[in-house]
């Protein structure tokens, strides 16, 4: 390895090459005293210094997107990477501070890491840092897939499900550390007092974050194992039931949408019943991907659409579809129902969303 790109090419060399400007925006970022006033030698050596800092390479790779974690480790283990497409999204910033470097030709670009930064990137690697960013970022997935399946929890409650579905314990005071980081790279979920709730509440300045809280009430969690729990990180996921492939398949026989279109219209009414904007919401989906309806086709559909409405996931349920709060909550029912009477047109009170008559009053 006496003659690979890393060794041929320092750090310093590297930094050489950067404008005085480029320099000082860098210097600042790292907090360097007196950089404002420093000569391009001397902004080399103070910048080099900042850079070789374990700590600060340890943070930024805890939260850049996993196509530049790939692009990094393979960076570490081979003298250069050849790029062929386009470059993955934190890869600018890990160039601009000389954590990677680039050299473009006329046919491809060429990525490598100087020395310098292959061992410092040993060295942290020695503490185990791999250990911690796998930790960390499966605590962000957590808090992730919670948001989404809950709009809101109690880091209470968080750090109970957490450490129920793992052997690697964790507290509040640990989460409140790790999370922000991902917080402050525009992770969609935050801290609001003793919770963490999703980023949607900031439109109207957490307002609604009370209002839901009693919603939920003393409903039962939906709490699936870590497996299924894990898919609600992804805002899109949602669960295919004969109910949504009800809907699926009439747009495709019916309204004759293609499978692509139709799986994206049942993502986006999918997520109209989450936030409870009902089947008239569902049915302006259609009206936005260019779907007209007939008088005709317009019962059927609205009948399968109730059917999935009824069995989408709510955070006003705490996670559980309208049809399971109508098993799940029989006594709490039957307690209500001795104190007054229920009109039969009225929402049933076990929060299924459903008139009583359909309901529980059945």
């Amino acid at each position: 390895m006496a003659s690979s790109l890393c060794e041929k090419i320092s750090l310093s060399k590297v930094l050489s090459k950067k404008t005085v400007i480029e320099l000082r925006k860098i210097a600042r970022g790292f907090y360097v005293k007196g950089s404002s006033t420093m000569r391009k030698e001397a902004l080399v050596s103070s910048v080099f210094s900042a850079l070789l800092v374990p700590e600060r390479l340890e943070e930024l790779l805890y939260v850049i997107d996993d196509e530049t974690w790939t692009l990094f480790q393979a960076a570490y283990e081979k003298e250069s990477v050849t790029l062929n497409g386009s470059l993955p999204d934190n890869f600018m910033l890990l160039k601009e501070l000389c954590y990677l470097v680039q050299e473009p030709n006329s046919y491809e670009q060429i990525i490598y890491m100087t020395g310098e930064i292959k061992a410092l990137f040993s060295e942290l690697i020695s503490g185990g840092f791999l250990h911690r960013r796998q930790y960390y970022n499966e605590l962000h997935t957590y808090a992730l897939a919670a948001v989404n399946l809950y709009g809101v929890i109690a880091k209470t409650d968080f750090v109970e499900i957490y450490n129920l579905q793992n052997e690697q314990q964790t507290s509040i005071d640990e989460v409140c550390a790790v999370l922000p980081r991902y917080i402050e790279v525009g992770a969609p979920y935050c801290f609001w007092k003793d919770y963490i709730v999703s980023i949607e509440f900031d439109e109207n300045n957490f307002s609604d974050v009370q209002d839901l809280l009693r919603q939920v009430g003393n409903k039962p969690r939906f709490l699936p194992d870590k497996t299924d729990f894990l898919k609600y990180a992804d805002w899109y996921f949602f669960e295919h039931t004969h109910q949504t492939e009800g809907v699926k398949r009439y747009l495709i026989n019916h309204l004759h949408v293609n499978e692509a279109t139709a799986l994206e219209i049942l993502g986006e009414i999918h997520f109209a019943f989450v936030v409870e904007a009902g089947i008239q919401a569902a049915v302006d989906v259609l009206d936005e991907f260019g779907i007209s309806i007939t008088d005709s086709q317009f019962e059927p559909l609205a009948q399968l659409l109730v059917q999935m409405s009824n069995s989408t996931r709510l955070w006003s349920n705490n996670g559980h579809a309208p049809d399971e709060m109508a098993n799940l909550m029989p006594r709490m029912v039957d307690g209500i129902r001795h104190s007054r009477k229920i009109g039969r047109n009225e929402p049933c009170p076990c929060g299924s969303g459903k008139k009583y008559k359909k309901c529980c009053g059945r």
